[in-house]
């Protein structure tokens, strides 16, 4: 409380360049935390992506089982790593829960997924 009624009285008796010099301080050292957090944010954003983006590789030929159903449009599968995705399969087939599947590819949040035998340009 002491210290409040010591600034207040301090800055009271400044002349009006001591209040300019006092304003461009603040909006100097303010400037330059918003800038150090923003470099800050921007970095974490970065290696967020990248630990996203090798993950994401990783997992494309992993081999996995059924949980439910897999058809061309919906399924989930358990991966031999321990993750469940979404997946969906290639070329219109279909497996039962409890099948054996291959990642052929990511496509968003969703693996699109083969028996193994067949490649994605196979007809």
């Amino acid at each position: 409380m002491v210290a409040v009624a010591l600034m207040v009285t301090i800055i009271g008796e400044w002349s009006w360049w001591g209040w300019v010099v006092a304003l461009t301080i603040s909006v100097v050292l303010i400037g330059l935390l918003v800038a150090f957090i923003l470099r800050t944010r921007r970095q974490r954003a970065r290696d967020r992506a990248q630990q996203v983006s090798s993950a994401v590789v990783g997992v494309a030929g992993m081999s996995g089982t059924v949980l439910m159903p897999v058809s061309d449009w919906a399924g989930q599968v358990k991966l031999s790593n321990g993750d469940t995705w979404m997946a969906r399969s290639t070329h219109g087939q279909r497996y039962a829960i409890g099948s054996i599947i291959v990642v052929e590819s990511i496509e968003g949040a969703t693996a699109v997924v083969n028996d193994g035998t067949r490649r994605r340009n196979d007809s």
